[in-house]
């Protein structure tokens, strides 16, 4: 009786023991999982500029490329500088040998790729003859890197995919071990009860910390925010489902175009996993890559199906992509198999709906349709998934009824937060939802008003943007077509120095701001950058150019940056010779 008692005292402890060894390793392995596929996501982004940089190469030679040399130039130096970024973030992951050395192995050709895709752009510029030249051998190049590269994907998802099997081995093992150990604490001693009651707690914690990744996983995927538009107001809500710690596919997108319109996009990855948060980044990327050129919303799912199957992206998914034209209030969109976007406009409500088209991924050969819509003016759009429609004890077009009934009352609200917060709290009923809600609702405004306030990113491709808004505003100001063209001129110019000279490398923003008053139009263009001083002799025209359009141009530095203030009268008045504004030697315009 005494060995029966002492057995069953120590059987628990060493239970327990194991069990907790067990554990660890269980978590050890799950963490080696999401290293991996946090390499293979970053490898993966890198395979994507790969394709890029032939794309641009390709473009840089055609007859047509020469119009656009200096941009198409940029284009390609920057893929070649996303592309050794992703490559050194994969460097940086700490990953299983046998990846490292295919990793290795590859490396040098990558590498070469860069150079040689570098080179091209320059000779293309001194030596046309010498860039085509160079064209096949890079193109040999590419080739090679699509099979070596795809090959170590592969490897990373096999890889991953044997830890997450053996981590749910270990996993179903440590629950065994928890049972026996469970029934060996009644048979031997009570106290071993409060041994097992802090397991559980660990396990518990555990599982909700894996969850809270989980989450967190999915809204990295998300955008951070969303871009300040003029004239678009914009609200946006996630909310995960409430299964598991699996994670979804949903996501939402909001894509500024060179032409300043305005992508919004809404998709849904088949399937609740890492593997479909993967793919939904893949494709959400890849999405926005078809879109940068402005194409048409049926050209842009197109080509976003053949590179998803080309590329093996991954699951099947829904999208809906529609380009809104704020001047216009046009909205022309292409649906590949999601729900159609509501339209709120007064007591009119209605589904925009259009030919029904497969989604992404699941045929080669499809051809989506474009179709067109008006916006009245004050209308409202919602954009979302079907985890906000569809639930398990009702029809879908109950769902669908109820949301044309609950955003009856929230459309009012001028607060588009607050309407995504009603819609949500109408439509889930205070429970959590089955599965995950991505949520999108976009309010055109009619009319700019008469104070404007853009925040750009210091990027020479914003100009258009700019261009384009100030002059809708300065027409609803009453300007003339020679005053909206010089003024637009004059805060271009601007907008061109403090893009051009006041910052370095990375993340920057310019801010303009406009207003209107007694027909005297205040544009300010504001940097926090400090100004470089003058590259070159045959510079500085720009600011001449903003003294001979304006009425007055005022320049102020300072340490957090730049400050030009300028002012003009519209209706023709006759304008005064400009104002030198002091301290103009350190500004330099663009080139003539």
């Amino acid at each position: 009786m005494v060995a029966i008692g002492l057995a069953g005292a120590v059987l628990p402890l060493v239970l327990v023991g194991t069990a907790l060894d067990a554990f660890d390793e269980v978590s050890a392995a799950h963490a080696d999982v999401s290293r991996i596929h946090a390499a293979q996501a970053d490898f993966q982004e890198a395979d994507m500029a790969h394709d890029a940089m032939r794309a641009d190469a390709l473009a840089l030679l055609l007859p047509e490329g020469v119009e656009n040399h200096g941009s198409a130039v940029a284009a390609l130096q920057q893929d070649v500088e996303e592309y050794r970024d992703f490559l050194r973030q994969v460097d940086a992951v700490t990953l299983p040998d046998a990846i490292i050395a295919q990793v290795r192995a590859v490396r040098p050709l990558q590498e070469q790729y860069a150079t040689d895709a570098l080179r091209l752009s320059r000779l293309t510029s001194s030596d046309p003859a010498g860039a085509r030249a160079l064209l096949p051998e890079l193109t040999a190049t590419f080739t090679t890197l699509t099979v070596e590269q795809a090959e170590v994907t592969e490897s990373m998802s096999a890889e991953a995919d044997r830890r997450r099997l053996t981590a749910n081995d270990a996993e179903r093992n440590v629950k065994w071990r928890l049972a026996g150990s469970a029934l060996a604490a009644l048979l031997g001693m009570l106290g071993l009860t409060w041994l097992l009651h802090r397991l559980g707690g660990a396990l518990a914690a555990t599982l909700a910390r894996e969850r809270g990744v989980a989450e967190t996983l999915q809204r990295s995927l998300l955008p951070d925010q969303l871009p300040e538009l003029a004239g678009v107001r914009l609200a946006a809500r996630y909310v995960p489902g409430a299964v598991g710690t699996e994670v979804g596919g949903d996501w939402y997108d909001v894509i500024p175009l060179p032409s300043g319109e305005v992508g919004l996009v809404m998709g849904d990855v088949v399937g609740h996993d890492l593997d479909a948060a993967a793919s939904m980044g893949q494709l959400r990327n890849a999405l926005r890559a078809c879109a940068a050129e402005g194409a048409a919303p049926d050209l842009v799912l197109q080509r976003l199906n053949r590179l998803c199957l080309q590329q093996d992206l991954g699951s099947m998914a829904t999208v809906l992509y529609a380009v809104l034209d704020p001047v216009l209030g046009s909205l022309c969109m292409a649906n590949a198999g999601h729900y159609p976007p509501l339209l709120v406009s007064g007591p009119d409500r209605r589904f925009l709906e259009s030919a029904p088209c497969p989604p992404i991924g699941a045929v080669r050969e499809v051809h989506y349709t474009s179709t067109l819509h008006q916006l009245p003016p004050g209308s409202l759009l919602v954009l979302y998934t079907d985890g906000l429609v569809e639930r398990r004890d009702q029809p879908v077009e109950e769902g669908m009824q109820r949301l044309q009934e609950l955003v009856q009352v929230a459309a009012d609200d001028d607060r588009l937060g607050d309407v995504c917060d009603a819609l949500l709290a109408g439509m889930l009923s205070g429970r959590a939802p089955e599965d995950d809600v991505a949520l999108l609702t976009v309010a055109p405004q009619t009319l700019l008003g008469s104070h404007l306030d853009i925040m750009l990113p210091a990027e020479a491709e914003q100009l258009t943007v700019l261009r384009r808004t100030l002059e809708r505003w300065l027409t609803e100001a009453g300007a003339t077509p020679e005053e909206v063209y010089e003024i637009t001129v004059s805060c271009s110019e601007a907008t061109t120095n403090a893009i051009e000279h006041a910052y370095g490398p990375g993340r920057a923003d310019v801010e303009v701001v406009c207003d209107v008053e007694d027909g005297r139009v205040t544009i300010v263009v504001r940097d926090w950058g400090q100004w470089r001083e003058a590259r070159g002799r045959d510079r500085g025209r720009g600011v001449h150019l903003m003294q001979e359009l304006m009425d007055d141009v005022q320049v102020a530095h300072g340490d957090r940056g730049t400050r030009v203030e300028m002012h003009r009268r519209l209706g023709g008045a006759t304008r005064h010779e400009p104002q030198r504004a002091p301290g103009l030697h350190g500004l330099q315009g663009t080139p003539a």
